[in-house]
């Protein structure tokens, strides 16, 4: 695959030791075509060992913790200045085959004209992405054929996606209000108005989340707190507060359940929107 630039966003994990990374060198091309953007949200920084085998690699440190979303269009503002034609996007926790550049490169000589190329992700529970497109919610799928789909049916989360650069731009990128939770959505959704034609990659990729059921009780809250401020700007970008609140309440009575615990409903019942 010719011409890329991936961005790999951390947080609280050594590079080498991050399934991305490690899955990302197993598959690494020999050719020169391609950088590594390493963006650290992480409140130290560490130091990358840039290896005479290893990847173009450039390392920024944000211990803001700004999200995924500044991470990318950060990346996006590399990639166009340096010349690179695709962007692709990549969390700490996923893994793919080795044949993950192949798979995308024959994909791109199958579809030159698409813009948005994304992965099968697979979690504990089965087919995470691409997903179901709702008007608020997605709903997951039992499969999905590889080949063209359009944005206005399916979605895809973030890790995964190949993104020409110049459409990245004319989307506007991601909404930093956004750090990550509905950052893929409202993407898709800015995306969508350039192309809705989306090609899922022949590959099968592994993802865990921070919903994984052995998840702590007291990082389970947190994670909810960031899910509820997510909410309320979604809420507001799409005069959907009722749809937005009717969710957050599902989602609160269902980790309710599971950690024997009403701090997660009392939080969203008294949540603003």
């Amino acid at each position: 695959m010719n011409s890329c630039l991936i961005v790999l966003v951390l947080y609280k994990q050594k590079l080498q030791e991050t399934a991305s990374y490690q899955s990302l060198m197993a598959a690494w091309p020999s050719s020169n075509c391609m950088k590594l953007l390493v963006y650290d949200n992480s409140p130290a920084a560490q130091l990358m060992d840039q290896t005479l085998d290893g990847p173009l690699l450039q390392y920024i440190h944000d211990p803001s913790n700004p999200g995924v979303g500044k991470a990318y269009n950060v990346a996006a503002n590399v990639a166009r200045e340096e010349g690179y034609r695709w962007l692709m996007l990549m969390d700490q926790d996923s893994t793919f085959p080795v044949n993950i550049f192949d798979a995308y490169a024959a994909s791109i000589q199958a579809f030159p004209h698409v813009l948005i190329f994304g992965p099968r992700l697979f979690d504990h529970r089965g087919l995470l992405s691409p997903f179901g497109r709702g008007k608020t919610s997605g709903r997951r799928l039992g499969k999905i054929s590889p080949g063209l789909h359009s944005l206005t049916d399916v979605a895809v989360i973030n890790s995964g996606l190949l993104i020409d650069v110049g459409a990245f731009h004319q989307s506007c990128g991601y909404d930093e209000r956004l750090p990550l939770d509905f950052s893929d959505i409202h993407f898709l959704s800015r995306f969508s108005k350039i192309s809705t034609d989306l090609v899922v990659v022949d590959i099968a990729g592994q993802q865990v989340h921070s919903d994984q059921p052995d998840t702590g009780y007291q990082d389970a809250l947190h994670r909810f707190g960031h899910y509820l401020q997510a909410a309320r700007v979604m809420a507001n970008l799409e005069h959907a507060s009722s749809s937005y609140r009717l969710r957050t309440l599902a989602r609160a009575i269902k980790l309710s359940w599971r950690y024997r615990s009403f701090r997660f409903l009392h939080t969203a019942l008294t949540a603003s929107f």
